[in-house]
């Protein structure tokens, strides 16, 4: 890339939020930012072709045009799939769980996803040219897509593990004690983001020889998610269900891609198991401590609705995620109250339910955070 091109590049990555701005004081919508992002691939295609050595032309060369075809189908497909697969959480979210927990959900993954996609966008334009220049040297090609893999995964772990320990205080502070998450939840947001962010692996990799037929099947797999997510929504789990079918989608397109390369020769197999089964293993284990912190603090708490007017009064208590049930309850305005040994009661004194309604902790509904030590009650609607 020539000097000029470079600056070019650098110049629209940092006046990218003044030009978001700038539209969005003009239109006063959120359609300001899709707007200023075509405007941003507009410019760069122009600009690109101003300073390219040689020039965009229309047309299909004869020679190529197979070849063409055989790499670029792939990959106009493979968009429209992209946008299904990484826009498909929020979708599932809005339609099961209600605009309120998709704006907390969106809050959460914000926080991560533009770091990753900064830092995956930084990495392939360092190893796609080295891979594609090592195409006839099979010794340093193979150790160019190690270092890739070996890249991907290890930032996969710790962009997992430090958004699990930083973002439960990070979220409150940015956007303020109503955005308060159980800790579960951002860790499955930062796991999603993660597995997400290793994607770059094999993406790389393919692109690097060509075989964009890749990522075609590994998005398709990759779709295989949203059932798998409805299901766990309908089942009760929310949003963490939710996310956590997002993940296991992410983790089958890894094992297709990652076949599909290995037939192609690209690759070592043992070790590329052995990262994705890493990878699996630390991701499990980010899970389970932040289960486990939800699991201390909530478990068995006592929890009571009453309703008002009438006294009556119904019982539960939450389970190993904190969660707690009334079934059937009838229409009208509730006090909700939680309480737990060795902790300060909880009380939120609105609470309505109407008929029909499938309400969830969080969800339209109350949910309830015990502090240990009575030291401090958050409460939640």
């Amino acid at each position: 890339m020539s000097t000029t091109a470079r600056f070019f590049e650098w110049f629209a990555t940092q006046t990218r939020m003044v030009r978001y701005f700038t539209a969005a004081l003009l239109l006063r919508s959120y359609v300001a930012i899709a707007i200023a992002l075509i405007a941003r691939a507009i410019a760069t295609v122009v600009t690109s072709h101003l300073i390219a050595r040689r020039r965009y032309r229309w047309g299909m060369p004869g020679p190529h045009r197979n070849t063409m075809l055989g790499f670029g189908l792939p990959l106009i497909l493979n968009g429209l799939l992209l946008f299904l697969g990484s826009q498909g959480d929020r979708l599932i979210i809005g339609n099961q769980l209600g605009a309120k927990e998709l704006g907390h959900y969106s809050a959460i993954i914000l926080l991560i996803l533009y770091p990753a996609a900064t830092l995956s966008k930084l990495l392939q334009s360092i190893h796609l040219p080295t891979i594609a220049a090592a195409r006839d040297d099979a010794r340093v090609r193979a150790r160019q897509i190690d270092r890739v893999a070996g890249e991907a995964v290890l930032l996969g772990i710790a962009m997992a593990a430090g958004f699990a320990l930083v973002a439960p205080f990070v979220v409150p502070l940015i956007y303020g004690a109503r955005f308060t998450a159980p800790a579960l939840l951002i860790g499955a947001t930062g796991i999603l983001q993660s597995a997400r962010f290793v994607r770059l692996w094999h993406a790389t990799v393919s692109l690097a020889a060509g075989k964009s037929g890749n990522l075609l099947a590994s998005s398709i797999v990759r779709l295989t998610t949203f059932p798998l997510a409805f299901l766990f929504a309908q089942w009760g789990y929310g949003l963490v269900g939710i996310v956590a079918g997002f993940v296991l989608g992410e983790f089958l397109a890894s094992v297709a891609s990652l076949t599909l390369l290995h037939r192609h020769g690209l690759g070592q197999p043992r070790h590329d198991w052995g990262r994705l089964a890493l990878l699996a293993l630390a991701f499990t284990g980010i899970a389970l401590l932040v289960s486990g912190q939800v699991a201390a603090v909530l478990a068995g708490a006592a929890v009571s609705l009453e309703l008002s007017g009438t006294g009556q009064r119904f019982t539960s208590s939450s389970n190993h995620s904190g969660e707690y049930l009334f079934p059937q309850l009838p229409s009208g305005i509730y006090a909700l109250k939680v309480s737990a040994p060795n902790f300060k009661q909880a009380v939120i004194a609105t609470v309505e339910i109407h008929a029909g309604d499938r309400q969830r902790p969080g969800q339209d509904g109350a949910r309830a955070v015990l502090i240990d030590g009575a030291a401090r009650v958050t409460t939640e609607r």
